[in-house]
C-alpha cells in the first residue's frame, strides 16, 4: 500500500499529500482508524513507531486533532458531532492494543524513546 509505504520512509510530503486526497487513509469504518497491516492490525500510528517516523507521526496526530480532516470526511456534521468524532477516533490511534501480544505499542514505543 502506498500510504503505508510512504509512513515507513518517512516520506513526510507524500504522506501529506494522500492524506489531504482521501482522508480515508486515516479514517475507516465506523469512524475507527484504518487498518495498515492485517493480522497485527497495524494503523498509521503504529507504522510510525514502528520504523522511528517521529515527524510523520507529529504530522498524524496533528492531522487528527484539527478540525479540517472531520470537515472533509463530514461536511454536514454540526461541531459537537466533529468534537466527538475526533474525541473518539484519536483515542482509538492512541490507545489501540496490538492485537496477539496485547500492548500498546504507541505507549511502548514512547516509553522507549522516552528512556532514551
Amino acid at each position: 500500500m502506498k500510504f503505508m509505504k510512504a509512513i515507513e520512509k518517512g516520506e513526510l510530503t507524500t504522506v501529506m499529500q494522500l492524506v489531504k486526497s482521501n482522508p480515508r487513509y486515516l479514517i475507516g469504518g465506523g469512524d475507527k482508524p484504518t487498518i495498515l497491516q492485517q493480522g497485527c492490525r497495524y494503523n498509521a500510528l503504529h507504522v510510525c513507531c514502528k520504523y522511528n517516523q517521529l515527524q510523520v507521526c507529529k504530522y498524524l496526530i496533528d492531522e487528527l486533532m484539527g478540525v479540517d480532516l472531520y470537515v472533509t470526511m463530514y461536511p454536514d456534521d454540526k461541531w459537537e458531532s466533529r468534537r466527538m468524532r475526533m474525541t473518539f477516533l484519536l483515542d482509538y490511534y492512541l490507545n489501540n492494543r496490538e492485537k496477539g501480544v496485547s500492548i500498546i505499542y504507541f505507549n511502548y514505543s514512547f516509553q522507549l524513546f522516552y528512556s532514551q
